[in-house]
């Protein structure tokens, strides 16, 4: 049995992802497609557009075989904790292949920069500390000593590659700047830290980019049919845009209101702020000094959550990095104890790199959220060869697990009840605990 694995979040899913899973189909020769997916929350800090429960029926329509929960610690982290949560858990699975979107479907260059991240050669390490003695933000700092390591290394005769992956600095550049190779680059290094016999493939994808915010008349972004929806513009004109399988799920939950935005989080924000001093915010994962100070100068012009974390940005703080801090507060998400957690933040803004490696502990178990009712095979194979525990029914879930296992899975179901409550109060319907959420066989 041959089992590709798909990463994603389908905040919604639209055509380009039910493309993306027919082609790693007929990349791969796969007899199932599995998809890991983020659950209630996803990786730029915001709540999911639609529930976790609708998103995984939608992609059984269009084609996958099963959908896994990405655990909430990993859904909302860095690209790094996203792709280290998400390859262990396809591992698990059994999977033989990882597949992922990028800008022009060769999978050469990230094996090649995937393997400088992890191994650290000594010029990239010391171009790297030289970007964060400047300020650069970890991200920009690191993408900038690629590109110049990269560079050295396709203008030398005698350099590091036998093989160039570039043909020229801009299309190196042009490499890094895309959301989805940086992603695509986390899935490749994960795979190396982990020593996993996944093989990664990749789709070159077609439509609009990861951040256009418009439609398009090939494949729009989720980006763009999220900024749809939220300008109140009609959900018809969305038809073209979304699989005819999915979209009349996704037309019933948008005109039952059952669609959260990150503002709707707001007033929870601002409580769960007022509540922490600089201080006692440290204790939450991604925080530090230096934002802990800039949040409480400024809440006194708090407006909103997304308005806030525009007014927290500077260089060295990204805007996705202060969402997902903020989002880590609201939801109670501390830094783990005797893990190297936070432990960037001791000491030399430069020295910061050295702790990332082994920062995140890896996922206790496997949630299960729906299945095509053909693909009982591939949930039996994970039952029998996954050294985790499968979980299929959440209430039973604390007779299966103990210790960090049923912790995480204990921050699962809270994130999941905390989004759950603010789609029901915005609906005025009452809520549903996750308990009594239905498993999707479609």
């Amino acid at each position: 049995m041959k089992i590709a694995g798909i990463i994603a979040e389908y905040n919604p899913l639209h055509r380009g992802h039910a493309f993306h899973i027919q082609k790693t189909r007929q990349l791969t020769g796969a007899d199932y497609v599995i998809v890991v997916m983020s659950g209630s929350f996803v990786q730029r800090g915001a709540p999911a557009l639609l529930s976790k429960q609708l998103r995984a029926e939608m992609a059984l329509r269009c084609g996958a075989d099963a959908v896994a929960e990405l655990p909430v610690e990993y859904s909302c982290a860095s690209a790094e904790g996203f792709a280290y949560g998400a390859i262990t858990l396809l591992t698990q699975l059994g999977a033989d292949y990882v597949s992922f979107g990028s800008e022009d479907g060769r999978i050469f260059p990230f094996t090649v920069i995937s393997s400088i991240l992890e191994e650290e050669p000594c010029m990239y390490k010391s171009l790297l500390r030289q970007n964060l003695r400047l300020g650069y933000s970890f991200p920009k700092a690191r993408s900038m000593a690629l590109t110049e390591y990269l560079s050295a290394a396709l203008h030398s005769e005698n350099g590091a590659l036998q093989e160039k992956p570039f043909s020229s600095d801009r299309e190196l550049r042009a490499f890094l700047s895309s959301p989805n190779n940086i992603l695509g680059l986390e899935y490749c290094k994960a795979i190396c830290r982990l020593k996993s016999p996944l093989i990664p493939v990749t789709v070159k994808r077609e439509g609009g980019g990861y951040h256009d915010k418009n439609l398009c008349d090939g494949f729009s972004s989720a980006s763009a049919i999220r900024e749809h929806l939220k300008s109140g513009r009609r959900t018809s004109e969305l038809k073209s845009q979304l699989p005819k399988e999915a979209f009349e799920l996704f037309a019933e939950a948008v005109r039952e209101r059952e669609c959260v935005y990150t503002d709707d989080l707001s007033l929870l924000l601002k409580y769960a702020l007022l509540r922490e001093n600089r201080q006692s915010i440290l204790k939450y994962q991604d925080m530090n000094p230096e934002l802990a100070n800039r949040i409480y100068r400024q809440l006194g012009e708090f407006e909103s959550f997304s308005q806030f974390a525009l007014l927290l940005k500077t260089k060295e703080l990204t805007y996705s990095r202060i969402q997902r801090s903020l989002l880590h507060v609201l939801l109670g998400m501390e830094w783990r104890k005797n893990s190297d957690f936070g432990k960037e933040w001791e000491g030399n803004a430069e020295d910061a790199f050295v702790h990332r490696k082994n920062r995140f502990s890896r996922p206790e178990y496997i949630r299960i959220l729906g299945m095509r009712r053909s693909s009982g095979e591939v949930l039996s194979y994970a039952k029998s060869h996954s050294p985790l525990p499968v979980i299929i029914k959440p209430a039973r879930a604390e007779k299966i697990l103990s210790g960090e296992a049923a912790r995480m899975f204990q921050r699962d179901i809270f994130a999941s009840q905390l989004w759950e409550s603010v789609a029901a109060d915005k609906t005025g319907r009452k809520g549903v605990h996750e308990y009594q959420k239905k498993f999707i066989i479609v």
